[in-house]
């Protein structure tokens, strides 16, 4: 079956150029590759590698909105625990908000959590890293990134659970 392949304004192509874009495009076919597909291919590589961390933030909080009874059985969050992880993400997490989500890396993630150590408390810092590093996960379900960047990154505190005594 016969399909156009656009390869741009004709203007901005010589006949030239034009002809050795078409050959190159015949050298795909005639392998066996759809150059129409290794396009569309490579532009969904490129949204992808543009996702933005604030858009992924914006998609995981809705998907653990908390709901009704019959819908908490569809891993969403109890109320309280979403309001913390929205704030964690939104507020504490917000230096990384205009990165795309594949180019995070854990030396982004170290430096932001050593600001929220410093501006809020180790404790802060550590909640805000569990919080950050479940949504990582959680977009690694959905497709939307390959690796979590939050794991090996160090905690801030020990966390050792307080003694307490009944009087």
């Amino acid at each position: 079956r016969l399909e156009k392949l656009t390869i741009g304004d004709a203007g901005s192509w010589s006949l030239d150029q034009a002809r050795v874009q078409a050959r190159g495009h015949r050298v795909d076919i005639d392998k066996g590759v759809n150059p129409k597909s290794k396009k569309q291919e490579a532009k969904a590589a490129q949204a992808k590698e543009q996702t933005l961390l604030s858009a992924v933030i914006d998609d995981y909080l809705t998907a653990r909105q908390p709901g009704t009874s019959n819908q908490r059985k569809r891993k969403t969050m109890k109320p309280r625990s979403w309001s913390e992880s929205s704030r964690h993400l939104k507020q504490h997490w917000k230096s990384l908000h205009k990165l795309p989500v594949a180019t995070i890396d854990r030396r982004d993630v170290a430096a932001a959590l050593r600001a929220i150590a410093s501006s809020s408390g180790p404790v802060a810092a550590d909640r805000a890293r569990s919080t950050l590093s479940a949504m990582f996960a959680w977009a690694i379900g959905e497709g939307l990134c390959e690796n979590n960047p939050v794991i090996g990154t160090n905690k801030s505190s020990d966390d050792v659970p307080r003694d307490r005594a009944l009087s």
